[in-house]
């Protein structure tokens, strides 16, 4: 199954909530067991979009846009143009934007909105931000267009896209879901190999560096305790790397935690240089988590300046020992 991305803009460089957007259809996707196969970043003129578009060959493409109606207008009749297709005004559309405006008791000029789509397209609409995108079948792919507004997007893959995706990839509700972190792909394999060679029961690993999804499906429908033997089984020789039994990402999942227990988060970065930081705040998953955060440029002084021997880090590579040692000096000396 081909899954692809196309981000749309005045050039070919992404924007910050571009980006954003392209993670969350990245780990959204991964979530599932499914893969993104490519990512595209264009400027919106036909030529290079269409040059794009007809060298792909997928069965899902996300192409996202603009975040104003008039840009998302070029957008969306660029792609018509390249599916032979035509553009016009949802009535739908209007009239949900309409109701919402009566029942909020809100002006026109409160709402971002832009209601035009493909003629044969579903249109995506969520309340508050009617910036619309769109879904549309363009002979054996679906193209699914976003606007540049991750608010809005997520919005769309709940009440929408999810939904879709479940329905064309054929993950069943007779499916298991275990996420895991801190262990590679070809270590679950090898764990549960036995597992995955039987002929009952379907098993889906997806890995982004050490955090991982494994779907298990009950592909030919057995009787429901074997299933659950072999999930069982699964969680049991993977217990210390399991996570969670559900989509959720260990940012929020690990937050939520610590939240709920009333810890502050520790964190100090050196080769990472505050990325985690970064994607641990951008997530906003953290919310009113007190967290302590400290960046080192130099791993060698870092070493030093707890007096840490400088033997232990072999090859310019760090080791799960010495990061445990060092975090325990770090934390020792600034709590």
């Amino acid at each position: 199954m081909k899954i692809s991305c196309i981000t749309i803009s005045n050039n070919t460089i992404q924007s910050n909530e571009q980006n954003n957007i392209l993670n969350y259809i990245f780990d959204t996707i991964s979530k599932k067991g499914l893969s993104i196969n490519s990512f595209h970043s264009v400027s919106n003129t036909l030529d290079s979009l269409s040059r794009v578009f007809n060298s792909l060959d997928e069965e899902l493409l996300f192409v996202v846009g603009g975040n104003s109606g008039s840009f998302n207008f070029d957008i969306k009749n660029n792609l018509c143009n390249i599916i032979n297709e035509s553009i016009m005004s949802f009535d739908l559309l209007e009239t949900n934007i309409q109701n919402y405006i009566n029942t909020n008791n809100v002006s026109n000029d409160d709402i971002l909105k832009e209601s035009y789509c493909p003629n044969n397209s579903f249109p995506l609409i969520c309340e508050h931000h009617y910036l619309s995108g769109f879904l549309y079948r363009n002979d054996s792919c679906i193209v699914v267009y976003l606007p540049e507004n991750l608010y809005v997007v997520k919005e769309l893959f709940k009440k929408y896209i999810d939904d879709i995706i479940i329905d064309l990839f054929s993950i069943t509700n007779d499916s298991i879901i275990i996420s895991l972190f801190g262990i590679t792909n070809v270590d679950i394999e090898s764990s549960i190999s036995d597992l995955i060679n039987n002929n009952k029961v379907k098993f889906q690993i997806k890995s982004n560096a050490l955090e991982s999804t494994i779907i298990i499906t009950n592909k030919h429908h057995i009787d429901n305790n074997i299933f659950q033997e072999y999930v069982a089984e699964t969680l049991s020789r993977l217990k210390k790397y399991t996570y969670s039994t559900s989509y959720d990402n260990i940012y929020k999942v690990a937050t939520n935690m610590l939240y709920l227990s009333r810890r502050s988060l520790f964190i100090t970065e050196t080769f990472t240089k505050g990325c985690f930081t970064k994607m641990l705040l951008s997530s906003n998953d953290y919310k009113n988590l007190p967290i302590e955060t400290h960046v080192y440029s130099n791993i060698r002084s870092l070493l030093s300046k707890y007096k840490l021997n400088e033997s232990s880090y072999e090859n310019n590579k760090l080791n799960v020992k010495l990061i445990s040692e060092l975090s325990s000096k770090i934390y020792e000396t600034n709590k």
